[in-house]
């Protein structure tokens, strides 16, 4: 074994583990929206959607890009099928593999024997689980008897058709995340709304300590608590204020 060897089978492997962990998250974040809970918080910068997604667009490349090269260090010296750092990834990738099946399964157990609401959106999640761990088990099984080796035009169409799966999933998100202009537009609004909050609790100190409420918003500089009006985060102009004529309210 060499260094080149150990670097190409670690970094696949954990490419491949963190692409798998990113993809079930992905999945799982759909099967919520799809199947949405009551009183459940609803984030709304869909924040491990877009990190899914990011692991997803940079390490499925990676992790097709290392297999070639392991493919191609194979095919130019067959000893390579041989080493030990390869047998140890794959068989510590069947041991997840298996593992992972057999939690989902005593978890559903568990479930069902409990008494709880078997519901929809916890069916579709332990189903997927199952299904993509039978599916990395019986895929690296096949490579650790040389089935690929023998097979490698039928490799490749289940390649492909993994690849467009991924593929829809990551143009899925962009349904659920929003466009980068949308998420900006949406940090905007919450500033002005944390803006709004901070002005209305500054006048209603300003009106318990003076009796009076300021004219304008200036009149709230506070040079010992360093408070001063905020402005609007994107265009810098100043929140409309205005007092009312009974002198005891105001329009912010």
């Amino acid at each position: 074994m060499t260094p080149r060897d150990f670097f190409l089978w670690v970094g696949a492997i954990l490419s491949f583990y963190i692409g798998v962990g990113a993809f079930v998250s992905l999945c799982f974040d759909y099967i919520d929206h799809a199947f949405p809970m009551a009183l459940e918080y609803v984030d709304p910068y869909n924040y491990s959607i877009r990190i899914a997604l990011s692991l997803l667009v940079v390490l499925a490349p990676v992790f097709v890009v290392l297999m070639r090269l392991i493919r191609h260090t194979i095919s130019a010296d067959p000893t390579r099928a041989q080493i030990r750092i390869r047998f140890w990834m794959l068989y510590l990738t069947l041991f997840a593999a298996g593992a992972s099946m057999a939690v989902d399964l005593v978890v559903v157990i568990n479930q069902f024997l409990g008494g709880d609401d078997v519901t929809m959106r916890f069916v579709s999640k332990a189903t997927l689980v199952l299904l993509l761990a039978s599916l990395v088990f019986m895929h690296f099984l096949a490579e650790v008897k040389g089935y690929w080796s023998a097979h490698r035009k039928e490799e490749g169409y289940i390649q492909s058709a993994l690849g467009v799966l991924i593929v829809l999933s990551m143009c899925s998100a962009v349904f659920f995340v929003g466009s980068p202009a949308q998420m900006r537009a949406y940090r905007a609004d919450e500033r002005r709304v944390s803006d709004l909050s901070q002005i209305e609790s500054s006048i209603t100190n300003y009106w318990q300590s003076k009796g009076i409420l300021p004219r304008r918003l200036s009149d709230l500089t506070d040079s010992i608590s360093g408070f001063e009006a905020p402005n609007d985060p994107v265009t810098g102009a100043m929140y409309e204020y205005k007092v009312l004529k009974d002198d005891r309210s105001f329009t912010l």
